[in-house]
């Protein structure tokens, strides 16, 4: 495999494990048995590319897709297998929402933690609707009205690696 394959292989990992930040482990076990060394090699490239960061939280080490790494991504994916059209005469909030991505968790947002996912449900004329899931540490939810429309699945998770304290902050208001 050459070096630019395996920089997609790590790639991949985010594509197998539809998430902002992995944990490194993640990454090892998806890139099978090259080495951890060769792997770090392939990180350190997808680093000064602008496409990746490493770093720790928690005492874990993490790898974060940066938004050149979810845009290089989303021109990059292979077609998706085409997915079921909702029936046009489903009204929206009947319409089936799915995970499409996790935001770097926790999130300390007016004192209190919030995992964040970004759920988004793909229209009938083919571009997708998300909004955003604020998930308190003992388990409450509260959620959005649609925050953003996307072209695509992939856009969705483009749009979720710009969101700033304030936007999520301004989002919690919203949710309910």
């Amino acid at each position: 495999m050459t070096d630019e394959s395996l920089r997609e292989l790590v790639l991949d990992a985010f594509r197998h494990h539809p998430r902002n930040t992995l944990q490194m482990n993640t990454v090892f076990d998806h890139a099978g048995d090259y080495t951890h060394a060769d792997v770090v090699r392939a990180i350190e490239d997808l680093e000064a590319a602008l496409l990746v960061r490493r770093h720790t939280e928690a005492g874990e080490d993490r790898l974060t897709l940066t938004n050149g790494g979810a845009m290089h991504l989303a021109m990059t994916d292979p077609p998706a297998r085409p997915m079921p059209r909702m029936d046009t005469t489903t009204r929206p909030e009947t319409a089936q929402w799915q995970r499409v991505t996790d935001l770097e968790s926790p999130v300390l947002l007016r004192g209190r933690e919030y995992r964040i996912a970004i759920e988004g449900q793909e229209r009938s004329d083919g571009t997708w609707a998300a909004r955003i899931v604020f998930a308190e540490v003992d388990g409450r939810r509260r959620v959005t009205e649609q925050e953003t429309s996307q072209s695509s699945r992939d856009a969705v998770i483009y749009w979720a690696t710009g969101l700033e304290p304030v936007y999520l902050d301004g989002a919690l208001d919203r949710a309910r």
